[in-house]
């Protein structure tokens, strides 16, 4: 999946934060390749579903100003998805082999490393709370349409925003305040403790196939494809005169 076992211990990530996160198995050759091929299809899926919620919401609440409001936040969750395909063109710099403690990497390959590594983040941050603002409205639309959500519902799309709200101040803290040169073994750099982030990490991750689990049930559209037509249209009848003259 990694190109290399020690790069799982010594990654850009895993020295900026001090764990690895899902991310890090494929930010780099080969992995890289066959990730933003199984991407590709969350930008489709992400524009259709985008279309079909949207479409459902004015079926079923009827043109009001609720139905607008989910129609802006699931084109804004679809654009975030195309957004965060550029997680593969932006890559975390990997540090060079003559790189250690003896011999650091120049301040200016430092800033590389900060431009690389907070605009590929941001890239990935920006995708959670959109994505969080799609899956709530989802619960409220159904609440709307008369689906009695229950206890256990309430707690997890609870649950899943607290740690969506964690996830996005935490990561943006640990990420965008990092100041370190990207080597091994610095943690006076990290900005919070590994154990604390990784925590907050793993547990926005385990709640997404939760709350869409156990989200309310939404009726079906039925769409109905037929040809159009095309009638011959009857040629205006001419009065005598006309069809003599000449």
């Amino acid at each position: 999946c990694v190109t290399g076992t020690n790069k799982l211990w010594d990654n850009p990530i895993h020295n900026m934060v001090g764990y690895n996160n899902p991310c890090a198995f494929w930010d780099q050759p080969p992995a890289l390749y066959f990730a933003f091929l199984a991407f590709c299809p969350m930008v489709y899926l992400a524009i259709r579903y985008a279309h079909l919620d949207s479409l459902r919401a004015k079926l079923e609440l009827a043109q009001t100003r609720s139905t607008h409001a989910i129609s802006a936040i699931n084109w804004l969750y679809a654009a975030s998805q195309c957004i965060v395909m550029g997680i593969f063109v932006v890559t975390p710099m990997v540090a060079k082999s003559d790189w250690s403690h003896k011999q650091p990497p120049t301040q200016e390959e430092v800033q590389k490393m900060h431009h690389h590594m907070r605009l590929h983040s941001a890239f990935f941050l920006q995708l959670v709370p959109c994505l969080c603002l799609a899956i709530v409205a989802n619960y409220v639309e159904g609440y709307m349409s008369g689906v009695k959500l229950s206890n256990k519902q309430y707690f997890i799309v609870s649950y899943y925003i607290v740690t969506t709200i964690l996830e996005t101040v935490c990561a943006s803290y640990a990420i965008f305040g990092y100041q370190g040169r990207y080597l091994k073994d610095e943690p006076q750099y990290y900005q919070l403790p590994p154990w604390f982030m990784q925590m907050i990490d793993y547990a926005w991750f385990i709640s997404l196939p939760m709350v869409t689990i156990v989200a309310p049930p939404a009726p079906n559209i039925i769409i109905k494809y037929s040809l159009e037509r095309e009638e011959k249209q009857a040629q205006p009848c001419l009065p005598p005169s006309i069809l003599g003259a000449g």
